[in-house]
């Protein structure tokens, strides 16, 4: 079991803790939110079972030790003592890729930047190498991660599986301000 907690400057308490199978229903509405959806490039919210069944995958129970690996961890806000949104760690040949998505009523609160850097600390155990793949357009990701020591690097066009539409990332190296 994993928790790690920061308190950041502006006061926010938000820890980061290994998914379990109760959290499965937070999970899925974070997923069908309106600024998750379009973020993560599809057109409807993920069907209930499927998301199960792939959650179930990426929890403290299942491998994480093989590339194409991911782990899931709940972003806890302390201060209303709920979960607000979740960080996920995939391992790959290029190292570990963070991804994350904070409900949209607690955007821009500080709790994406919080959650990011203790995402970073886990990461930085598996792999030197960490980075972020975020579409361009996502202007506050965008900021986040170079809050966070990202640096923006190469751009990336990619193909999504559910709509068939092109979108360009840009996946952003952690370099820890070097």
């Amino acid at each position: 079991w994993c928790e790690r907690t920061y308190l950041g400057m502006s006061g926010y308490m938000v820890t980061i803790e290994d998914a379990k199978r109760t959290d499965f229903d937070d999970y899925y509405k974070i997923r069908c939110g309106k600024s998750d959806i379009y973020w993560m490039g599809y057109e409807a919210p993920p069907q209930y079972e499927s998301l199960k069944k792939v959650f179930n995958s990426r929890i403290v129970e299942s491998s994480f030790s093989n590339i194409g690996d991911k782990r899931i961890y709940m972003i806890k806000y302390t201060k209303r003592k709920m979960i607000v949104g979740f960080i996920q760690l995939s391992l790959t040949l290029d190292g570990v890729e963070i991804g994350y998505s904070v409900m949209e009523q607690y955007q821009g609160k500080g709790i994406g930047t919080q959650a990011l850097a203790l995402a970073v600390e886990i990461a930085l155990k598996i792999s030197e190498c960490v980075y972020l793949e975020i579409l361009e357009k996502n202007r506050a990701s965008c900021i986040i991660a170079q809050r966070n020591g990202f640096l923006p690097k190469e751009k990336l066009k990619v193909k999504n599986a559910c709509t068939g539409k092109y979108q360009i990332y840009r996946k952003y190296w952690y370099t820890n301000g070097k």
